[in-house]
């Protein structure tokens, strides 16, 4: 009864006390985080260069780019209008329909899933894996889109944006699936996660990892992100056994030695909620922007961005 209970939302809804401590860390107050919404509200209605989206979105999606930017209103402005803008240069988000050639096959051979509840410190558990070592169904850019798919979601589920812990299992990585990896996917999904969506990590946990993708990790990842998040990665040979060591043991799948749901359960329940909005992933969420409206170029000349919107090499903060 518990287990069904808990599948009935993706997303279990913050206590007071959480919404509290993110708050707090995010550097609001509830007034100040009403009025910086009500501003970005009105930021919106005058960049007619973004997709007409950006107008239907709800106050649950603002207020996580306010709060996942940490009370600045000019990141929260720069990550939007990257948001839209980014969809037009990455091949990640080319194109968005989960019945895409290919996807079916990601879901089969690996799980792209985030924990319903969170932990002590408000956070929530994104676990990412292979179940199949075979690398020839491997595709990386659809399961990163998978990986994105399910952060989009999230994104109009929560409130306020609490932080990630991630799990990466390296258990089924073989040489095969690294030489299916472009580096400049690589480089596309660093530039998301640091610069494009609202993500507050708390940590990464690689686990199960073999020399030779510990080898890769910090010569082509780990050198590009910017020094808070280096800081927050643990790379390690060692297990399932040692997630403990870092989250509550509740919020852990039971195959990973923990008191929750599975891997399969959780993923199985993020994959039909992926599926049942087709229709908006196709729709909305690959809508572009015109550059031809765009008023103000600063937001485009970044470390990510050249003017309107072309991609530079990505910089090391």
């Amino acid at each position: 009864l518990l287990r069904i209970f808990a599948m009935k939302e993706l997303i279990e809804p913050l206590t007071s006390v959480e919404e509290e401590k993110i708050l707090t860390e995010t550097r609001y107050s509830r007034e100040q985080l009403k009025k910086d919404l009500e501003h970005l509200k009105d930021w919106l209605q005058k960049q007619t260069h973004l997709p007409p989206s950006r107008l239907t979105e709800g106050d649950k999606f603002l207020q996580m780019f306010l709060t996942g930017s940490k009370g600045s209103l000019e990141t929260a402005k720069r990550k939007l209008d990257n948001y839209y803008t980014y969809r037009t240069h990455s091949e990640l988000l080319e194109n968005r329909d989960p019945l895409i050639k290919g996807y079916s096959d990601v879901l089969d051979i690996g799980y792209v899933c985030l924990t319903p509840q969170t932990g002590k410190q408000a956070e929530r558990l994104v676990y990412v894996g292979l179940t199949n070592p075979d690398p020839e169904k491997y595709d990386i850019v659809l399961q990163l889109r998978r990986f994105l798919d399910v952060m989009d979601i999230k994104l109009r589920l929560e409130e306020l944006s609490t932080s990630h812990f991630v799990v990466l299992d390296n258990r089924n990585g073989v040489t095969g699936h690294l030489l299916r990896v472009k580096p400049t996917i690589i480089r596309e999904l660093l530039q998301l996660v640091q610069d494009v969506y609202p993500f507050r990590i708390s940590g990464v946990l690689i686990i199960n990892t073999p020399p030779f993708i510990d080898a890769i990790l910090n010569k082509m990842v780990i050198p590009f992100l910017k020094k808070k998040l280096r800081e927050r990665i643990h790379v390690t040979s060692k297990g399932h056994e040692i997630v403990n060591k870092y989250v509550d043991k509740r919020l852990i799948p039971k195959d990973y030695g923990g008191d929750n749901l599975s891997i399969k359960e959780l993923t199985d329940a993020w994959d039909k909620k992926i599926l049942e909005k087709r229709e908006w992933f196709i729709n909305e969420l690959s809508e572009r922007t015109d550059e031809s409206k765009r008023v103000d170029l600063t937001g485009r000349e970044d470390g990510y961005f050249g003017v309107h919107g072309s991609l530079k090499k990505l910089v090391i903060d």
